[in-house]
């Protein structure tokens, strides 16, 4: 067994050949980060076949990609996932061709407000390539052709993931979970990645009252994936859950409430850091962001919070190629672990009081959704983009996502507006486009 990783050094040292693995929502990307982790925890490794049927999604086909290059007609290389993986769209297409630069132009994908970096963008489950660069290299792009090569098999594989139980006195639960299918960045990805596995080397060289649980998957798919395969259990036996993620960079910590706001989890949190004299700010929930966002969902309605340091989106290198190993800080790293550790601690010890939420009356019209585990699959219903990556969700698909959460017989339309922040016009447009698609009741 190798040392435990115990500080931001160790951890960095572990993430540091990680980085341009080409990991996508399934694929060797993801087993290499696996087998990396096993190395160091026991943790098992589940794959689960493209097209199975997850709730209301799909697994999607699984995507390895060998490179993807784009070059001028003298043979210069402008894009190379060789040097950043985030040169191709994750999930794209293979596709080897020349083309001119107006055919070109609209499978290129950029940033114009960080004109600098290349952008990280997603198309899990809409067949296109793409090949991403950043603005400045975009726009001295000259007539003429472009030879694209993307050396990729898209097929019908599986779906990754891996998980690790450390039993405790009690068969109740707390459930750390981090997704792995982020490619190149450091900070929103691999620095919670990081951290989780050396929290849960820490958990198996203590006497613990709970029992934990490690999930690393990737966004979105894997959560609802591992739920759907353990609907059961994890209503009976999860009490706190923590999303694992932005851990080291150098902001303030964010912790981000449960969906009732006032779990044991969010008061063991507030308590750590209130206690400590640690810079923090509390953010609310709501139903945009990680994993948090299907473990509360209105069928499960768990009670995890997202404990990190810049938000996701807080940060100007997010989803981008300047997230790498540079914004990463040590000291920072140092005290997100030992936040962790300490709410561990404190949870495990039973001295934060359960406190029973209470449900007022349902304030406007009652809708309830047809589709209460998980968040549904908007995009196959044409109500949400296909192409992911983008830092901020469009007022109009947040409006379908709260409606969506909140959705849940205990919840009025104007309660909806009053949590959302959002105007009566953009839930009532919401409300409507899901009962169209037969989402609501």
């Amino acid at each position: 067994m190798k040392f435990r990783m115990t500080d931001g050094r160790d951890i960095i040292d572990f993430i540091r050949p990680l980085v341009n693995l080409p990991r996508s929502a399934t694929g060797n990307g993801v087993r290499r980060t696996l087998d990396a982790v096993s190395q160091r925890l026991p943790i098992e490794v589940r794959e689960y076949a493209s097209g199975k049927s997850v709730f209301d999604w799909v697994v999607p086909d699984e995507w390895n990609l060998r490179r993807a290059t784009l070059s001028d007609s003298t043979g210069n290389l402008l894009a190379d996932t060789n040097d950043c993986v985030l040169h191709v769209m994750a999930h794209s297409m293979p596709f080897n061709g020349t083309l001119s630069l107006e055919e070109l132009m609209p499978s290129l994908y950029s940033n114009e407000t960080l004109p600098g970096v290349i952008p990280y963008r997603t198309s899990y489950y809409a067949k296109r390539w793409g090949i991403c660069l950043s603005h400045e290299a975009k726009m001295k792009l000259k007539e003429g052709s472009c030879d694209v090569s993307i050396d990729a098999d898209l097929f019908a594989g599986h779906l990754t993931l891996g998980e690790l139980l450390i039993p405790g006195k009690s068969t109740d639960e707390m459930v750390i979970s981090t997704h792995i299918c982020h490619p190149f960045m450091a900070n929103d990805n691999l620095a919670g990645l990081g951290l989780a596995v050396a929290l849960f080397e820490w958990l198996s060289s203590r006497d613990n009252r709970l029992s934990y649980r490690l999930i690393l998957a990737p966004g979105t798919i894997g959560a609802i994936t591992w739920l759907a395969h353990n609907t059961e259990h994890a209503k009976q036996s999860i009490r706190h859950g923590l999303i694992a993620t932005c851990v080291g960079d150098r902001g303030v910590i964010h912790y981000k409430h449960s969906r009732s706001g006032e779990a044991t989890i969010d008061r063991a949190v507030k308590s750590v850091l209130e206690s400590r004299k640690i810079p923090h700010k509390l953010l609310d929930f709501s139903p945009y962001g990680y994993d948090e966002r299907q473990y509360n969902s209105p069928g499960f309605d768990l009670d995890f919070g997202v404990l990190s340091r810049s938000p996701n989106g807080g940060y100007p290198q997010y989803h981008t190629s300047a997230d790498d190993l540079s914004i990463l800080s040590e000291a920072a790293i140092d005290e997100s672990l030992a936040v962790y550790k300490a709410v561990i601690e404190l949870i495990d010890e039973q001295t934060i009081p359960q406190v029973t939420p209470t449900k007022a009356t349902p304030i406007g019209k009652v809708y309830r959704s047809t589709n209460l585990m998980c968040e549904p699959m908007l995009g196959k219903r044409g109500l949400y983009k296909t192409t992911g990556g983008a830092v901020h969700s469009p007022t109009r698909e947040l409006a379908l996502l709260w409606v969506m959460n909140l959705a849940d017989g205990h919840h009025g339309v104007a309660d909806i507006v009053q949590r959302s922040k959002l105007s009566p016009a953009v839930i009532d447009a919401a409300v409507e486009a899901l009962v169209g698609v037969g989402l609501l009741e």
